[in-house]
């Protein structure tokens, strides 16, 4: 299937970001609903490389965000998820 991570958040006003690679083909992401693609990288060698967010900070501690791809679908992927947190006292 297509890249999907979830993660649950730790802090409020936090942002979600995903970071992956695509070792099979250099094809373009589709990012899911309300997430942007902050940058991509299609190697002449053949891979991907992107970075995607979700398009606003998640309001609430314990708030279940999910960053992914509705294509490609049968690539092999690696995905990692990685909370952002707010500087104190902002």
């Amino acid at each position: 299937g297509a890249p999907t991570g979830t993660l649950t958040t730790t802090r409020n006003n936090s942002w979600v970001f995903g970071v992956g690679n695509d070792y099979d083909n250099p094809i373009a992401r589709t990012v899911g609903a309300n997430q942007t693609l902050v940058h991509q990288y299609l190697t002449p060698t053949g891979d991907t490389y992107w970075v995607q967010r979700q398009n606003s900070a998640t309001p609430v501690t314990g708030t279940s965000v999910t960053i992914n791809d509705t294509a490609p679908t049968t690539d092999r992927y690696n995905l990692s998820l990685c909370e952002i947190l707010p500087v104190p006292g902002s």
